[in-house]
């Protein structure tokens, strides 16, 4: 199954690119995929860059909390954002 991730802030400057196809397994969770992003980038391998994390999904917003839950279908366009707080 194909997703379009497009890759916002912090995650685009620190890979390098704005959007990135991804093959994962049918019914794959948003959890997976950001296991996969971990898992590929060294960068992105600390705890942390998990707790910055924020994903959309159709621009759909997902909790953390509902990754591992989230099915993703053949085509999703996935938004991986970096939650900033501040004012």
């Amino acid at each position: 199954m194909n997703v379009h991730v497009r890759l916002l802030g912090f995650y685009q400057m620190m890979l390098g690119r704005m959007y990135e196809d991804i093959q994962l397994r049918k019914g794959a969770s948003l959890d997976e995929l950001w296991n996969y992003f971990q898992s590929s980038y060294v960068q992105l391998q600390s705890k942390d860059m998990k707790r910055i994390a924020g994903m959309s999904v159709n621009k759909t917003y997902v909790p953390r909390k509902n990754w591992r839950s989230f099915v993703l279908q053949e085509g999703d366009e996935v938004d991986l954002l970096s939650q900033m707080a501040g004012g």
